[in-house]
């Protein structure tokens, strides 16, 4: 009798590892632009609301993924979603990727959105001022609006500067970062020229406990914390944070006398997220999740008070089911909020609500994994300002495939965007990417791919009273890319060494300038970026060290003259080690010469800088440590406008508690 019932227990296991394999957890983890004042002016209006713009003002889990406890893989930083919408090996993705980590975030101390991607993802930076004031990012020399931000595979970001406000995306409220570089617009759509950032929120799929206190000279401080728990079927977390900086003058006495003032620009964002799933009986995982992060800043605008407050939001909710072994699906229905009130003697406001639905289906098949899907995203726009239009409707349908065979890899998206907008007009745009990758040692994979992406005008652009043009042509581009992967987890000179390298030309066509004739934005300017990423990672003697270099040519085609704000060379580095309970690293970031203006005039040059940063921690027990984090430690002036400032010295100290 005893004997028998081992070899029941054997028997049934067959049975609870194919019931395991339907549950669609483990199924998955087995898997100023407008209008612009001289040629391919980066800013846009979103940026431009100081100053002179404020009187002009007058007249941003798989793709679809929440919460990302539902389906993400156990080996999370080995993992990246966005390259292809489904869960895969980053060392296979044909594509230069980044993964930035909770541990990286939290170590960034009072470092920006922006400032964390410039230090591990290797992009530059365009900002119009120090903490809460508009920035944006350059990746592969596209403009900063050629960047698609999502936030849990939900677009943010606003339709009237047609851009993402990452400044005021705390980062109190971000697990997870994942960055793609190359044009990804056969999946995404509009926007993703020169890459995606996708940030997933906080909400750890276990039950854990966490609280945060910051503080730093230059009355910088903040707090965050939160819970999240697992009751059976069910799951709920929330997170919350506030952080304050008296932060200096955004200009200084090189910005024009009707813009520059002295006085302190003090910065405040408070942040949210909440989110809840629940496994149903036949599978189903039904997940929501709302979230907020709003901020408050001083602007400068010559003696006019003006404060700027914008919030960012976002509510969704999401069923994800297992249809067969072979065949998940996941439906989406999401809206964001991009909302600024400018506060001043010219007020004025601009909100853009984005709803969207999105069905994704992945399919396992014998010829790979097939990927099929459609979206809706409806952008409105309100706003004090009589735009002559306020709505655009973009319904799109994709479909892709991922395949492996043997030491072969192949990935292939197709995409087709109908935009409608105002006065009926109405539109097409089909985009595409083909990457084809071959792996020639175990450790190395070569790849080669092509991609064809676009852009749609902003509503500035298209319908800013007296400056925009409603017949602009969407902005086009064709990104070719040659590829080096390397991984080893051991070796004799290092413990573990993963590098990679990319050789990229993007070229962007009909580029919307202000044209000074017609006193209107037109498609009339052309960019050639061609370029060489180097990247490295690895462990050696206990040491972790990486670094990023980037040298390119990122070129107006028709003047040969650099792209205004764009260096030709930049690059981080940094080095980590871990001794007892000490913990601590130090990084560095360099940046080559740059133009603000587009002819390259002298008095426009912005001169190369370095910065470093540096941290150290205690771990005090298995719940508590202390670290105080040092950022621009040699208190280094430079600039990424001219007339603006950027953060001089700051060192916070930060008290740390987590509990499982």
């Amino acid at each position: 009798m005893n004997k028998s019932r081992p070899a029941k227990t054997t028997k049934r296991k067959p049975r609870n590892k194919k019931s395991v394999q339907n549950n669609p957890k483990t199924a998955l983890n087995d898997a100023c632009r407008s209008p612009k004042i001289g040629r391919l002016q980066a800013f846009n209006w979103r940026a431009c609301n100081t100053g002179a713009w404020l009187k002009l003002s007058a007249c941003m889990s798989a793709a679809l993924l929440t919460p990302t406890y539902a389906q993400a893989p156990q080996n999370i930083d080995e993992v990246i979603i966005t390259a292809t919408r489904v869960a895969q090996k980053a060392d296979s993705v044909l594509a230069q990727t980044t993964i930035i980590s909770r541990d990286q975030i939290a170590s960034a101390g009072s470092a920006t959105l922006a400032e964390i991607l410039q230090r591990y993802a290797g992009v530059e930076i365009r900002a119009t001022g120090t903490a809460g004031q508009p920035s944006g990012i350059f990746m592969r020399g596209a403009n900063t609006s050629h960047t698609l931000v999502l936030v849990d595979g939900v677009r943010v970001g606003s339709a009237s500067s047609g851009t993402a406000a990452i400044e005021h995306i705390a980062l109190d409220l971000i697990e997870r970062i994942e960055i793609v570089k190359g044009s990804f617009s056969g999946l995404y759509g509009s926007d993703a020229i020169g890459g995606v950032v996708q940030i997933f929120t906080r909400g750890q799929k276990s039950p854990r406990l966490n609280a945060e206190l910051n503080v730093g000279n230059k009355a910088t401080n903040g707090f965050n914390g939160g819970f999240s728990t697992v009751e059976g079927k069910t799951y709920l977390a929330f997170n919350f944070g506030m952080q304050k900086a008296n932060a200096a003058s955004a200009t200084n006495a090189r910005a024009p006398s009707f813009i520059y003032n002295a006085d302190k620009d003090a910065y405040t964002n408070t942040n949210v997220v909440i989110k809840a799933a629940h496994t149903l009986w036949q599978g189903e995982t039904v997940a929501a999740q709302v979230w907020q992060s709003r901020g408050k800043a001083k602007l400068d605008a010559g003696p006019i008070a003006a404060e700027n407050q914008q919030t960012l939001s976002g509510a969704q909710l999401e069923s994800s089911n297992q249809i067969m072994p072979w065949w998940q699906s996941k439906l989406v229905l999401a809206s964001t909020r991009d909302s600024i009130n400018i506060n001043s003697e010219y007020a004025s406001n601009f909100a853009t609500k984005q709803n969207q639905l999105q069905w994704q289906n992945t399919l396992r098949t014998p010829v790979g994994t097939m990927l099929l899907g459609a979206e809706q995203n409806r952008q409105s726009l309100t706003s004090n300002t009589p735009y002559d239009g306020r709505e655009r409707t973009v319904k799109s349908v994709f479909a892709s495939v991922s395949e492996q065979q043997d030491t072969q890899y192949l990935q292939a998206n197709v995409r087709l965007d109908k935009f409608k907008q105002a006065a009926g007009v109405e539109a097409k745009q089909t985009t595409g990417q083909f990457a084809y990758g071959v792996k020639v040692w175990p450790e190395e994979l070569v790849y080669s791919s092509v991609a064809r992406g676009y852009k749609l005008p902003s509503f500035n652009d298209l319908y800013y009273p007296g400056f925009s043009n409603a017949t602009l042509k969407p902005e086009r581009n064709t990104n070719t890319e040659i590829g080096y992967k390397y991984e080893r987890k051991g070796g004799r000179i290092t413990d573990a060494l993963t590098a990679s390298a990319a050789l990229f030309d993007n070229k962007i066509e009909d580029l919307i300038s202000f044209n000074a004739a017609t006193s209107k934005p037109e498609n009339i300017s052309r960019a050639h970026i061609r370029g060489l990423e180097l990247a490295a990672n690895g462990k050696w003697q206990e040491l972790d060290l990486r670094a990023t270099i980037t040298a390119q040519q990122p070129l107006d085609a028709d003047t040969k003259l650099q792209l205004r704000g764009r260096a030709k060379v930049f690059g981080s580095a940094g080095i980590a080690k871990t001794i007892g309970k000490f913990s601590g690293g130090i990084d560095v970031v360099a940046v080559g010469k740059r133009y603000d203006s587009a002819n390259e005039a002298p008095d426009s040059r912005l001169g190369g800088y370095a910065t470093l940063s540096a941290r150290l921690q205690y771990n005090i027990s298995k719940q508590f440590s202390a670290e105080i984090v040092g950022s621009n430690l040699t208190n280094q002036p430079y600039e990424h406008s001219t007339g603006y400032n950027t953060p001089r010295r700051q060192v916070m100290f930060n008290l740390k508690f987590s509990a499982k």
